[in-house]
């Protein structure tokens, strides 16, 4: 219940700080009214052993891995909530706006942080964003081609899937030569399970978000 609850809640920072402080004190001196003190602090203890900590996680990582959790299901499985979220936010890299919820916010800055552990796998169905995922040598096409209309302003459709045809690329007319030499570069995997990994790891869980 509380991994669901940390999940879909947008914890205010005070609370993060006082539940922080709280558990510290319990950790270090088995009284959470301690007033002793202590040299490591909350934060150096949450970090991986890896990293010098304990390898206990705070709500902050736990927030994050189920945000990195969302992310991968959003490309990987195909149910209610991934076409929600997709027909609604697009990418997890889409910019956010003023009307997004705390929620997507916490969704993008996870997505933005961990960019370079997301890989994208490019297949016949593929669910990535074409303008905004970064599937082009590792970037979006956004930023590796910045004069570039956005592809529904041409009318082709976002998802990648749509820029495929018979297991080869099937680019739209407006596309530029040099930018369909560089797409055509890019390998198209076919029987692929997953559109998306973590660190090109399949099986990803919890433990990978978090060291």
């Amino acid at each position: 219940m509380v991994a669901y609850w940390i999940r879909g809640s947008n914890i205010p920072k005070t609370i993060l700080k006082a539940i922080a402080k709280v558990s510290s004190k319990f950790l270090y001196h088995g009284d959470t009214n301690s007033k002793r003190m202590h040299l490591m602090s909350w934060s150096s203890t949450t970090k991986p052993f890896s990293k010098g900590g304990l390898g206990i996680a705070s709500l902050h990582v736990l927030k994050s891995a189920f945000n990195c959790r969302i992310i991968l299901r959003m490309y990987n499985n195909k149910n209610p909530l991934s076409s929600r979220l997709k027909s609604r936010h697009t990418s997890p890299w889409k910019p956010c706006n003023s009307f997004s919820s705390g929620f997507w916010k916490s969704v993008y800055s996870t997505a933005i942080l961990f960019k370079r552990n997301f890989y994208f796998q490019i297949a016949p169905d593929s669910p990535i964003d074409c303008y905004w995922d970064h599937w082009v040598l590792s970037e979006s096409f956004s930023s590796l081609f910045p004069g570039q209309t956005h592809p529904l302003s041409c009318g082709s459709g976002c998802n990648l899937g749509n820029w495929i045809l018979n297991g080869s690329w099937s680019l739209p007319p407006f596309l530029s030569p040099s930018i369909k030499d560089t797409i055509y570069a890019i390998p198209i995997t076919h029987n692929c399970p997953y559109h998306i990994t973590w660190d090109n790891n399949e099986n990803a869980s919890f433990k990978d978000f978090y060291n």
